[in-house]
């Protein structure tokens, strides 16, 4: 059988999409035991959330995803989390997540997601390239499933977090022909939320000047729906709170602003936020009844998604693009304006010291942030920092300084892959009894030798890849020890003292023929 996991281009760099579930309401558990005493027929609906995030690659600027379907295969029957078309350029989400959809489902134990990918289309850097549809592996249908079956509480907060590694998924077969078989990792979440910055566009929706909240809902001429079925008008929608964090606010000229004159706008108006969500009771469910008169219809709150965005920048309309780039200096103020020189992508073979960049103008109430979403100071822009801007630029000043709303720094790491071996496993040495190293030999597809490799029993990711017969690929999370001798595999990691030392393992079910493209 050929293998389907070949050696990946060097040019690509990780690309992920988070799909996090996130189930509240009223009673519930999150043990065993909860499903015998469950009535799954009238159990309380929960809240789930679907989010998008992703990393930068060099290659291309853009990464088109389009998502037909999503459901939970469940006890109590498939639950639909989305049924429409939805694109999403990926690299426009670096370090951040995109709330992709907001559902109800029924409380109970849930196996797998279930996905329907339209197409995946790479847009090259290289204008005179184009762009190139990538071949989706099962025709686009695909099976997530985590270690063991998960509970999905009406009480208890709970996150499936799926990331997408276009870097380990997208084959390059030879110049003009790409292949997308998906490499996922699954992550259940039930303590708190787990995941970078929320970025949501959409529309805004119900502004609120006594709690200087608002609705921001999805944009309806980017959402093709294809299924008749019908939803409340609020229920895709999330409520934001600009006071918590608080939010910097700008127009769509990166000009501060305060909520007034947000309150100015007319509804409707597109806006993005980027923020943190968390969750809240509605206010039938505490002692805050008597305060709910500002609302015009306190029906509203219970048919809206006890689930909101905490924004710490927002601005409003289409006039604020993004760039990534690499910092050439560190950032000064001159005359009351702070700055730094930056260099958009790709970065010339000598860096910075062929161009002098752009002046790049950081806006009061600019914000920065690490890799993992953490507000830091100014003093985290230098020399040969990669970064991600949102700014305005107005074309006809001269000289042109784009003015930034939001910086992300710590795209660095990403663009430095692991390292990868392909062949077939031999020679599996686990320790069964003790957390230590176990190790294995890797026969590869091309080199000379056998090479070695060691993998931790608890922190090595391992993962299987299949095809059902139903032509539905199947990606499944398992543990060391289902490794065995003469699985064909693909083995990320980092060489260490002449061996690879495995981060991630991923192996091909020798049960299931996986038809070569």
């Amino acid at each position: 059988m050929q293998s389907f996991l070949n050696k990946l281009a060097a040019a690509f760099a990780a690309v992920a999409l988070t799909v996090a579930l996130v189930s509240c309401g009223g009673s519930g558990g999150g043990t065993a035991d909860d499903l015998a005493t469950a009535d799954l027929a009238t159990a309380d609906k929960g809240t789930v959330a679907l989010l998008v995030t992703d990393g930068p690659t060099d290659d291309f600027k853009e990464i088109n995803l389009t998502i037909l379907k999503a459901e939970l295969l469940c006890d109590s029957g498939n639950q639909q989390l989305f049924s429409g078309e939805k694109e999403y350029d990926l690299l426009q989400l670096t370090n951040v997540t995109e709330i992709f959809s907001i559902n109800e489902v029924t409380a109970g134990f849930c196996s797998k997601i279930r996905l329907k990918l339209k197409q995946i289309e790479l847009v090259f850097k290289d204008e005179a390239k184009g762009s190139v549809l990538a071949k989706l592996l099962g025709n686009g249908k695909l099976d997530l499933n985590p270690k063991s079956d998960f509970y999905v509480g009406p009480d208890d907060p709970l996150y499936m977090q799926l990331d997408f590694d276009a870097g380990k998924s997208i084959q390059v077969k030879n110049k003009s022909q790409y292949n997308f078989r998906p490499v996922v990792f699954t992550k259940i979440i039930k303590d708190k939320f787990d995941s970078k910055l929320i970025r949501q566009r959409g529309t805004i929706e119900n502004l609120d000047y006594d709690s200087d909240e608002f609705d921001l809902c999805p944009i309806e001429a980017e959402v093709q729906p294809v299924s008749d079925d019908e939803k409340d008008d609020y229920s895709d929608c999330v409520r934001v709170n600009t006071t918590d964090a608080p939010a910097s606010i700008f127009d769509d000229q990166a000009n501060p602003i305060d909520f007034m004159k947000l309150m100015e706008l007319e509804e409707g108006q597109i806006a993005t936020v980027v923020g943190r969500l968390s969750f809240h009771h509605s206010k039938s469910d505490d002692d805050s009844s008597d305060d709910s008169s500002s609302d015009d219809d306190s029906s509203d709150d219970n048919d809206r998604p006890d689930v909101e965005l905490t924004a710490e920048v927002i601005w409003t309309g289409d006039e604020i693009g993004q760039t990534t780039n690499i910092a050439c200096s560190g950032v000064t103020t001159v005359d009351d304006v702070t700055s730094f020189e930056n260099l958009e992508l790709p970065i010339p073979e000598d860096g910075c010291e062929s161009s002098e960049g752009v002046r790049t103008d950081l806006q009061p109430g600019a914000k920065i942030y690490d890799s993992e979403g953490n507000e830091v100071d100014e003093s985290k822009i230098a020399e040969g920092v990669l970064n991600k801007v949102d700014a305005y630029v107005d074309a006809d000043e001269s000289p042109v300084n784009p003015k930034a709303v939001l910086v992300m720094l710590g795209l660095n790491e990403a663009l430095n892959p692991l390292d990868q071996l392909t062949g077939t496993i031999s020679n599996v040495d686990i320790d069964y009894f003790y957390n230590e190293t176990s190790n294995l030999m890797l026969m590869p597809d091309e080199g000379p030798a056998d090479r070695c490799v060691n993998f931790d029993n608890v922190e090595t990711k391992v993962f299987e890849a299949s095809m059902a017969e139903n032509n539905q690929f199947n990606f499944d999370q398992k543990s060391v020890f289902s490794l065995r001798d003469g699985q064909r595999a693909d083995v990320f990691g980092n060489e260490h003292n002449g061996c690879l030392d495995a981060e991630i393992i991923i192996y091909e079910d020798l049960e299931a023929e996986i038809d070569p493209i």
